[in-house]
């Protein structure tokens, strides 16, 4: 399910938000925000281009600066992949996510808001079913394979 909230970002907007000066003895460049968020640099690009994921700053060579509130938000697109968010789901999401402090702008919209959250609650949750199941599946293949080298082991076969 798609939720298109009334704030739709696209990615020049997403892209041209300055947040002020970037402390870049502390910023991280591309490979490093990729590396600290368990993501390939191709993914940190993709999200760039779709306008989930902007740099803080870039260098004077043009290379992407990174700051830890950025590194927060490809951490949480990151565990948006597994439920299977689509790429409209997730800029609708994040927006979703860091707007929540802000009161909706008509009781309307809050509830629409609200009914987004729902859904995408029900969806994580849903994965999360799955992937319990698969842990007990993949929990009783491994007491079989032990229990066998156990076996194969007293009989002399080793």
């Amino acid at each position: 399910m798609t939720v298109r909230l009334s704030g739709d970002i696209t990615r020049a907007a997403a892209c041209t938000v300055v947040r002020g000066g970037v402390d870049t003895d502390a910023a991280m460049h591309i490979g490093d925000v990729a590396r600290a968020a368990d993501v390939s640099v191709p993914v940190v690009r993709r999200y760039d281009r779709a306008g989930l994921l902007c740099p803080s700053s870039r260098t004077q060579g043009g290379f992407r600066l990174y700051d830890q509130r950025d590194l927060q938000r490809l951490r949480l697109l990151r565990q948006m992949r597994l439920p299977g968010f689509t790429t409209s789901e997730m800029r609708d999401l994040v927006a979703l996510l860091e707007e929540s402090s802000v009161a909706p702008s008509t009781p309307a919209e809050g509830a629409r808001e609200l009914e987004a959250l729902k859904s995408y609650t029900q969806r994580a949750k849903s994965t999360e079913r799955e992937l319990q199941a698969q842990l007990r599946s993949a929990y009783k293949l491994i007491t079989e394979l032990e229990s066998a080298v156990i076996i194969r082991s007293e009989c002399g076969h080793v």
